[in-house]
């Protein structure tokens, strides 16, 4: 199972559905962290301009446990040009794709690549 985190309501679908994995969505960090407790995803598609708390807070609140400071993570974001998957590795970060750029297979190539077969 995969976490989406995308406060754009369509846009949370299309990721989940486009990932090819069960995802549980959530428009944001504050619910997804707490459903963290329950659940740790193998992976975590995360949008950095969310209502609330951006990407980047759930991306250093992640870290700051052991156990899900293992998740990795994709950013899919509309502010994501400029971003580097080097400047953010240590976050989790694995990937990072523009909204307006990304493509359904590049994106669910990247999810098949952090998540097991099943």
């Amino acid at each position: 199972m995969i976490f989406v985190i995308d406060d754009d309501f369509l846009m949370a679908e299309v990721l989940g559905g486009v990932s090819g994995k069960e995802a549980r969505i959530f428009h944001n960090g504050i619910d997804a962290m707490k459903a963290l407790n329950d659940v740790t995803p193998e992976l975590i598609i995360l949008d950095i301009l969310l209502v609330g708390p951006t990407g980047f807070s759930f991306l250093n609140e992640l870290q700051s446990y052991d156990d899900t400071g293992k998740i990795p993570v994709i950013l899919v974001s509309s502010v994501a040009d400029g971003v580097k998957v080097d400047d953010l590795a240590e976050y989790g970060v694995v990937a990072v794709f523009d909204k307006a750029l990304i493509l359904p297979e590049e994106l669910k190539a990247e999810v098949e690549k952090w998540t097991t077969k099943a």
